[in-house]
């Protein structure tokens, strides 16, 4: 029976965090949760936007639920996906008719299979992951191509968890349709040649407003200065 747990409980817990990776949010805790009486494992989750929209701007709230696996919103997520390992714990004796010495044991064999299941978890993850570091990524590439070659990374991360670090000059990457405000960087020369980063999140950007034209306007600064000469 534990085999057969450990490998049903790995499938549907595989397919719960697949489907929930797909949401674009940073997730920065996930869990695999059961109950004392032996309930069907579920998974539960928060990410940085969820805490912001469940807490508002209380500080005790989120001080209060940020590790609560039972107050997320993403509790129980996907617990159809747990439909199989439901029906092998249905047919197991019930963990409410066993002698507080076999509860403790049962409960420690689920236990120590569902971290099992997080372990192997972590691991496929891992393997999954990169991070790739590019120095000039639009290089001798058209802007059409450099735009395409990235939009497809960033479509394929969505299964891989992989991450791209990359310097560009093609103001035309400026496109808050595929990249965050917290993802962009620019990067400015002052009188003594030393280059200063500017977060582009430091500032504000109305919906739908189009930050190419902002950024060439000269709102962010990090703009390039031409001298002519005399």
């Amino acid at each position: 029976m534990e085999r057969e747990f450990f490998e049903k409980l790995y499938k549907a817990s595989k397919a719960a965090f697949e489907k929930l990776f797909v949401i674009n949010e940073k997730f920065y805790y996930c869990t695999l949760t059961i109950t004392g009486d032996g309930l069907t494992p579920v998974i539960s989750a928060w990410s940085y936007e969820a805490l912001e929209r469940e807490s508002g701007d209380d500080e005790d709230v989120k001080y209060d639920i940020e590790w609560s696996y039972a107050d997320s919103p993403y509790y129980a997520w996907e617990y159809e996906s747990f439909h199989e390992v439901e029906e092998l714990l249905q047919n197991c004796p019930s963990m409410s008719d066993m002698s507080e010495e076999e509860w403790e044991k049962e409960l420690d064999i689920r236990i120590d299979i569902m971290e099992k299941v997080m372990r192997k978890l972590d691991e496929v993850g891992e393997n999954n992951q990169a991070i790739y570091f590019v120095d000039e990524i639009d290089r001798s590439l058209h802007t059409k191509l450099s735009q395409y070659l990235l939009e497809e990374f960033l479509q394929g991360c969505r299964e891989t968890y992989s991450q791209i670090i990359f310097t560009a000059h093609d103001v035309n990457l400026i496109n808050l349709d595929n990249l965050g405000q917290d993802e962009i960087w620019f990067v400015e020369k002052d009188n003594k040649g030393e280059s200063r980063f500017k977060l582009f999140s430091d500032f504000n950007i109305e919906k739908g407003q189009d930050a190419l034209k902002a950024y060439l306007c000269g709102r962010f600064g990090a703009l390039l200065t031409i001298r002519r000469g005399k």
